[in-house]
């Protein structure tokens, strides 16, 4: 008996064994193969690598002859120009083309002497949206730093009676609408004011941090070099003496002297006013506005000036550490003591009463500066004036017994307006050919028509790639013909464009087809002027108008060349194609070449690359486009809804099973070799177009583990 229930308790064991792992292998998903016969993409997915953006920008900074670029990214990285146009009525709006994965453009705002301000703008919603409202001082930076009364490791929000001790690491807030009396004795750490503190001492050991928000109300009588504080009020009450570093966001009025010690630092982002005084020994930089009665520079001091410093009395320079990057007024008297030196920088300004130099003064940088003088200019012996700075006393200068270089002028330059600079002097408006650009940037200055030049892609080439057995499927490798592109589109002040200059090179056939190719644009046939080229028609298929576009077609339509077959040179030894298998000879590709012109300039920056097609074997109605296109006038529309072509129920020039004939690439695009499938060479081609395009929309690239380089066709 035992023995049987031992059998029958192994056997209920096993049945149990077996139904687990049943259980386990049915819940684990079979990983799908990534071939192309499983591709499942949206049946509205048009497999582009590129969107439309919006691009709109505004400003209230009234510049008539100012010129909006966006660039594709950084132009200081290698961004590149992918559309220009003047502001009309302080505005810019247009769409552009731009790869699906980049995140944000960068706008220009260039004024008609090339000073310019940059924004980074992000892409939300295929949307580019800014507001440029200029100031006077950097006053964005309040909230975007303004850190009071945030990660506190104790909060006093009730009013009262409080003696505190904050030692490093901690952060002791007071909130706003508590008002707290009694002492603090720091040792490091921070304070953090938004309410109103009225202590009876204050003791700041080690090195404290005091930041003082927005509502937040203290007296500090005086602080130590180890102290920083941070204030984002304009209810401080700055004390006569700095001694360590002030960095300030809000507005101070400061009644009587104030004293920058050696080793101190202020760091100005607000409103500064002193009635008095400022005596610097230490170190000022101000990047806002800030008002004194004199300003004196002892030999320690450092100043650099950012946007507007106003003295109602004297500036007397006895330092070699004086930058003016902006604008300098001073009612009195500007002196440079001998030893002493004023640097400036392009197209900065000092608007002054009288000037005298006994020292140096100096400008570096690749554009003039300039220094206007209202009463007496006297250059002692033993000064020097040094680069681009122009001297303008429109009363003559008085003396003139120093040093000046070759490139000192007088009353000549022009100095340009900016948020902080009311700038000087006459700009050069000279506008030939009355389109609103001025001429200095103009790249047509007179020819109405032109002005600008944008290239589509923005750089380098950009690929087609094609299957050529439309309507039946292809093997998709997308090589039977590959054709890299680069339009450069010339533009009137308003964005529209007049001419395309283009190149078009044929750099591989992966069949035995006598395939053609050619571009219908978004025009009409009637508004072509002219087109030249070296396009090479052979096959007696094509038929030209006397403007060299196709005859017979509603849009304007060119032809680059009716049989591939006769561009490259085949390499022999028995291969299929040509540039399509790594290891056989290279054909130099087939370079095309030429220019069209429009009667009535037209908006189709964001039609790019418009509409690349190929017409297979010498048949000229078998058409071939992107996905989502529509063919040209002389498509065999017999031919749609035939074999694999699915466009009677969904997108033109798609399969049945949602997939495409051609590619389009903003970037050249490195194609596989032969007989390859292209989820084989790039190894996120499957997720991205499974995902309509949403996942891995940069699958093209050359990333780490996006592709293996020994299915992808290298010369």
């Amino acid at each position: 008996m035992k023995m049987i229930w031992v059998i029958l308790t192994s056997l209920v064991i096993s049945v149990l064994l077996i139904y687990a792992c049943q259980k386990e292998i049915i819940e684990s998903p079979k990983e799908i193969e990534k071939t192309i016969e499983n591709l499942n993409p949206p049946a509205d997915f048009n497999f582009s690598t590129v969107n439309i953006v919006e691009v709109n920008f505004s400003t209230s900074f009234n510049d008539a002859y100012a010129v909006v670029e966006v660039y594709n990214t950084d132009p200081q990285l290698g961004g590149a120009i992918v559309a220009t146009a003047k502001l009309e009525n302080n505005q810019f709006k247009q769409n552009i083309v731009l790869p699906k994965y980049l995140e944000s453009v960068y706008i220009r705002l260039k004024s008609n002497n090339g000073t310019s301000k940059y924004f980074n703008v992000p892409i939300v919603d295929d949307k580019a949206n800014f507001i440029y409202t200029p100031q006077i001082q950097n006053k964005s930076a309040k909230s975007e730093n303004t850190i009071a009364c945030s990660n506190c490791t104790q909060t006093i929000s009730n009013s009262g009676f409080y003696n505190l001790t904050i030692n490093d690491g901690e952060t002791v807030c007071i909130e706003e609408g508590a008002t707290v009396s009694g002492g603090i004795n720091m040792n490091g750490g921070t304070l953090s004011v938004c309410g109103n503190v009225s202590f009876s001492y204050l003791n700041l050991n080690g090195s404290p941090t005091i930041i003082i928000g927005e509502q937040g109300n203290i007296s500090i009588f005086n602080f130590n070099s180890n102290v920083t504080i941070i204030n984002y009020s304009n209810n401080f009450n700055l004390p006569n003496t700095i001694n360590g570093y002030f960095e300030n966001y809000g507005t101070i009025n400061r009644s009587g002297n104030l004293t920058v010690n050696y080793g101190a630092t202020i760091a100005n982002y607000g409103d500064i006013t002193i009635s008095g005084t400022l005596m610097n020994n230490g170190t000022v930089e101000n990047s806002s506005i800030l008002n004194a009665g004199n300003i004196t520079q002892n030999t320690s001091g450092h100043l650099i000036n950012n946007c507007k410093i106003h003295s109602y009395g004297n500036v007397v320079q006895m330092s070699s550490f004086f930058e003016n990057n902006s604008f300098l007024k001073v009612d009195g008297l500007l002196q440079i003591n001998s030893g002493a030196n004023l640097k400036l920088n392009q197209w900065a300004l000092i608007d002054c009463q009288n000037f005298n130099l006994y020292g140096s003064l100096s400008n570096e940088s690749s554009n003039y500066a300039r220094v206007d003088i209202a009463g007496m200019t006297q250059l002692y012996s033993g000064s020097t004036i040094d680069g681009l700075v122009d001297i303008c006393d429109e009363n003559g200068i008085e003396l003139t017994q120093g040093e000046q270089g070759n490139d000192i002028q007088f009353c000549q330059s022009a100095i340009p307006e900016t948020d902080c600079n009311p700038g000087s002097g006459e700009l050069d408006v000279s506008d030939d050919d009355d389109d609103g650009v001025v001429n200095s940037i103009d790249l047509f200055s007179t020819d109405p028509d032109r002005a600008f030049v944008v290239n589509y892609p923005s750089k380098d080439d950009g690929t087609f790639a094609f299957e050529d057995l439309w309507p039946a499927k292809g093997d998709y490798d997308f090589n039977d013909v590959v054709i890299n592109f680069q339009y450069q589109m010339i533009c009137n002040a308003i964005g529209l464009v007049k001419e395309i200059q283009y190149t078009i090179k044929l750099m591989a056939v992966g069949g035995a087809y006598k395939n053609g190719f050619g571009v219908e644009l978004p025009v009409e046939s009637s508004n072509i002027e002219s087109h030249t080229g070296n396009f090479s028609l052979s096959e007696n298929i094509i038929s030209l108008n006397d403007v060299n576009i196709e005859a017979n077609q509603t849009k304007a339509v060119l032809i680059f060349f009716d049989n591939a077959l006769h561009e490259l040179v085949h390499p022999g030894n028995g291969t299929i194609g040509i540039n399509t298998e790594n290891g056989t000879n290279y054909s130099e590709p087939a370079v095309f070449t030429g220019n069209i012109t429009f009667k009535d300039p037209v908006d189709i920056l964001n039609d790019a690359p418009f509409n690349p097609f190929i017409f297979v074997n010498g048949e000229r109605g078998r058409e071939v486009h992107l996905a989502g296109q529509s063919g040209t006038s002389l498509v065999d529309v017999n031919l749609f809804g035939t074999l694999d072509d699915n466009s009677m129920n969904g997108l033109n020039y798609t399969t049945t099973q949602h997939l495409p004939w051609a590619l389009s690439f903003s970037s050249e695009f490195d194609y596989p070799i032969e007989k390859v499938e292209i989820i084989q060479a790039y190894l996120k081609f499957f997720e991205w177009a499974n995902s309509g395009g949403i996942n891995f929309p940069d699958w093209y690239l050359q990333l780490p583990s996006y592709r293996d380089n020994n299915y992808v066709y290298s010369y």
